[in-house]
């Protein structure tokens, strides 16, 4: 359930702004961390990288956020 509201989530904020914010980099690790706990690791993975993507290029490797995104890739 928790990855359906988070994918549903994505959507509406992707009509919302463009998708490469913060806010939906947070959406994107958020499901990825939700696949993760049901074992889906393929999905986890996909949503993590996509995460990570987007917050190396708007805050650069030097940032909190995508540090906790090169963790989340690195667990998997």
């Amino acid at each position: 359930m928790q990855f359906y509201i988070g994918e549903k989530k994505l959507d509406l904020q992707k009509q919302i702004s463009s998708e490469e914010n913060t806010d939906i980099a947070t959406t994107y690790h958020n499901t990825g961390v939700a696949y993760n706990e049901k074992e889906d690791f393929a999905n986890a993975l996909f949503y993590k990288e996509k995460a990570l993507k987007i917050r190396e290029k708007l805050l650069g490797e030097m940032n909190l956020s995508t540090a906790t995104s090169y963790r989340g890739v690195g667990q998997m």
